[in-house]
């Protein structure tokens, strides 16, 4: 998936995941913002990273993570994925799951077309 911008278009990583208890909600965005986004500023490529909550299934949370191109988001190793991960799960344990996980090789015909951040 592709996000597009003036013509040139961005690679962009989309997970889908699924909080077992809605009442964690505020603690896993929290920590999100601490460890996942924190990691992913430090990275050379990085654009945005977008959370929105699907209304008809609260739980359920859409992770958009756009970067300036593959070649910069393929540097990051598995290594590196694999720490900030671990610490995240370490802090927040194993109250949710990975439920989808699209990559910009699917050939998902979506992207922004519009967007306004105040």
């Amino acid at each position: 998936m592709y996000t597009v911008e003036k013509d040139y278009m961005y690679p962009v990583k989309h997970f889908v995941l699924e909080l077992e208890q809605e009442k964690t909600k505020e603690a896993f965005l929290k920590l999100d913002s601490e460890i996942w986004t924190s990691f992913l500023k430090q990275q050379k490529g990085f654009v945005s990273k977008q959370i929105w909550i699907q209304t008809t299934a609260p739980r359920i949370l859409h992770v958009i993570v756009t970067w300036r191109s593959k070649e910069e988001w393929e540097q990051i190793t598995a290594r590196e994925w694999e720490k900030t991960a671990a610490v995240f799960s370490e802090k927040f344990g194993s109250g949710y799951r990975l439920i989808k996980e699209n990559y910009e090789s699917e050939k998902q015909d979506i992207y922004e077309c519009s967007s306004f951040i105040k």
